[in-house]
């Protein structure tokens, strides 16, 4: 049968002492850690999702100064052609 003594009582004041000291510096430490590094993660997607997003509409820029480029460079080579026909004929 189970006795209660002084010793039950200081078994769990043992329990609970052990209990506090690796929860100060087992459990919360690692748990900060880890939090931390859902944080970093959380962060890292951010910013992956935002220079994603950057590098999108760096590419739609890039496409439409190309896609003016090439219409200009029509334009200037359709009146490039014109006075040269235009300087022909003269001759």
């Amino acid at each position: 049968m189970i006795s209660i003594n002084a010793t039950l009582f200081l078994q769990i004041l043992h329990f609970l002492i052990l209990a506090y000291i690796l929860n100060r510096f087992l459990f919360r430490p690692i748990l900060n850690l880890i939090n931390d590094r859902e944080k970093h993660i959380e962060d890292t997607k951010i910013e992956a999702e935002r220079i994603k997003n950057e590098t999108v509409s760096l590419i739609e820029k890039s496409a439409s100064l190309e896609r003016n480029a090439r219409i200009d460079a029509g334009h200037r080579s359709e009146e490039l052609k014109r006075e040269a026909t235009e300087i022909s004929d003269i001759f």
